[in-house]
């Protein structure tokens, strides 16, 4: 195999995958997204964002693209009035590892939410692009 053609991988096994976009939302206002992140919005399969900016990004995304929640209602939540988050790596792995082009959305930059890094160290981790 000749490392500079152009159908050789260096990564294999990240071909069966889709990738991953790891998108800051900022302050939640749409006009504010970069020309990238409506790019990626528009591309994406599936729209995984915290609920905070998941109305700011899905202006942006097509019109079917499925966008699990990440809050869920339980008994002990729903009476103390907070929302449990699910876990958002588990939801990302699971579109990304069928082939989907995945947008992970949170409110600010990626880069520094702590959550986002964690996420990306499992992608990173089972070899899936983002």
């Amino acid at each position: 195999m000749n490392p500079s053609s152009p159908t050789t991988s260096a990564f294999p096994a990240v071909a069966a995958h889709g990738r991953v976009t790891f998108l800051g939302a900022g302050p939640g206002d749409p006009g504010l997204l970069t020309l990238r992140a409506v790019e990626a919005l528009a591309a994406a399969d599936v729209l995984i964002a915290e609920p905070e900016v998941l109305e700011v990004v899905r202006t942006h995304a097509r019109a079917n693209v499925d966008t699990p929640q990440l809050t869920i209602a339980d008994e002990v939540s729903a009476a103390a009035g907070v929302p449990v988050i699910r876990d958002a790596a588990n939801l990302v792995m699971e579109a990304a590892r069928s082939g989907r082009r995945v947008v992970r959305a949170v409110t600010g930059d990626p880069g520094l939410d702590g959550n986002a890094a964690e996420e990306m160290l499992v992608c990173a981790t089972a070899g899936i692009p983002f």
